[in-house]
Order: structure tokens, then sequence, then C-alpha cells
């Protein structure tokens, strides 16, 4: 899950800079923010995240394969 930062330039109330971030999709050259995370691999310490739209896809098709 790649994790974008910005900082916002402006000050929270406990005197930090505050700084916005989120997490990108893992399917290649998608942009969309990650809002379901689908695994994990331990060994690597690190998890795999989808946007909605993959996220959908991804279910139909496993419902597609069950049915």
């Amino acid at each position: 899950m790649a994790r974008v930062s910005i900082a916002t330039g402006f000050t929270a109330e406990d005197g930090r800079e505050e700084i916005l971030s989120e997490y990108e999709c893992d399917v290649t050259d998608c942009p969309n923010e990650a809002v379901e995370v689908v695994g994990v691999a331990r060994e690597l310490g690190r998890g795999f995240a989808v946007c909605a739209e993959h996220a959908t896809a991804r279910r139909r098709a496993t419902a597609n394969r069950q049915a």
C-alpha cells in the first residue's frame, strides 16, 4: 500500500503542522484512494489494498468463479 502524505502548511491546535495522508490503490496505474484491504503478507509486513472500483470488480470475479 503506497501511502501519500501532503503537508498542508496549516498549524493544528497542538502547534504541529497538519499532514493529510491516504493510501493509494495497489492496482497498477490506478491513482484512486484505497478503501478496502484485500490481503496481507506477514512475511513482507505489507498489505494489499484496492479502491472501490477494483474491490467491486474483484467481488464480481469471485462470484462468477463460485457460480
